[in-house]
């Protein structure tokens, strides 16, 4: 445990929501001068989100991630691409005949549906959440004119919102359903995500590094949520702000004093990475 302690970190993946940005979806000036500094002292960056490239884009070009054309993961992992041309670097998809089968569950079970193309939302109905994701993420919305629009080609991901209770429940029913064709997450605990099969920020952060030769303990992951579990437990510097749900806080190997609102990843970055350069 010591070794990997003082390995110094050459690598740095950053969840977005409810970790390195405010509740308002700015990033604060603390956050972002911890980010680029460091950059400047030679460590990689990358924002690991399950938001669409479209809609982290701005992040990555805020703080200049696109200026080094260092890789942004997508959709929980499904999608790893270039930050400059959004060019796909690795992609795993949901075939058209398995999402029909996630699309026509998860609308038995009472819920809208929703899938994503480019920078638009592509729903069965859009309701209170599809507009609260339009707002997050900055996408449009686009209702389906036939529920196989949602399925027509492969998918990097479905969405479906509701209850956090009622979704909760729904999960542990659906990862037993899905069991062989996808994975199923709450990311927001209002927010039900399938993903394709072995999809997980922390198997797309690992296959990352490795491409990138950099070791597991030179890898630093920051996040809050059930979709960050993977990369923060995988990271040798598995690291989360005070706020975090408490799986992720026990997973951590660091957690900042702060919450994420109060720029927990500058402290995280500025104790872990920048004092040891």
């Amino acid at each position: 445990m010591l070794y990997k302690y003082y390995m110094s970190v050459k690598l740095v993946a950053i969840d977005l929501d409810d970790t390195l940005l405010n509740p308002d979806l700015s990033i604060s000036t603390e956050n972002s001068m911890a980010v680029k500094a460091a950059m400047d002292a030679g460590v990689a960056v990358v924002l690991a989100s399950g938001r669409t490239f479209f809609s982290m884009k701005p992040y990555a070009d805020a703080l200049g991630l696109a200026e080094k054309d260092y890789p942004i993961i997508c959709s929980n992992g499904a999608e790893i691409r270039h930050s400059t041309s959004g060019e796909l670097i690795r992609h795993f998809t949901i075939p058209s005949q398995n999402g029909k089968i996630i699309v026509e569950e998860l609308l038995s079970k009472g819920l809208a549906v929703q899938s994503y193309e480019d920078n638009w939302i592509i729903c069965t109905e859009p309701n209170s959440f599809t507009f609260l994701d339009s707002k997050l993420t900055g996408l449009m919305i686009k209702k389906a004119e036939t529920i196989e629009e949602l399925y027509s080609k492969p998918r990097s991901k479905f969405l479906s919102s509701g209850k956090p209770e009622y979704l909760s429940e729904l999960a542990v029913i659906l990862k037993e359903k899905f069991a062989e064709i996808a994975e199923v997450v709450i990311t927001k605990p209002y927010f039900l995500e399938v993903l394709p099969v072995g999809v997980d920020k922390g198997e797309a952060l690992a296959w990352l590094a490795g491409e990138m030769r950099i070791a597991q303990e030179e890898v630093m992951a920051i996040g809050d949520a059930q979709n960050d579990l993977g990369m923060v437990s995988w990271a040798g510097y598995g690291s989360a702000p005070s706020d975090a749900i408490p799986s992720v806080i026990e997973a951590a190997k660091h957690v900042s004093a702060l919450p994420h609102d109060k720029s927990a990843v500058a402290d995280l970055i500025n104790r872990l990475v920048l004092a040891k350069k």
